[in-house]
């Protein structure tokens, strides 16, 4: 989904991508927001997400525990 439009047809928020993963988000109050994957498990999935907010703090927020079970238990993913 590269962006999200209202009944009128303004778009919302657009999201940007690198090799199908959601790096930034650009909504229409002209808010950005980046996101950092890290996998220091080498996992497919991620461990946590660095969100780079529109004041440029960031939050790092576990993401781990929100994988489904049958994404950490397909063959040949580690955990």
């Amino acid at each position: 989904m590269t962006s999200i439009a209202d009944e009128t047809g303004q778009v919302l928020v657009r999201n940007e991508y690198e090799n199908r993963t959601l790096i930034g988000q650009a909504f229409v109050n002209g808010e950005v927001y980046h996101y950092q994957y890290q996998n220091p498990s080498n996992h497919v999935y991620a461990d946590t997400v660095t969100i780079t907010m529109p004041d440029k703090t960031r939050r790092i927020i576990s993401v781990k525990d929100s994988v489904p079970n049958y994404i950490k238990q397909f063959p040949g993913v580690q955990n």
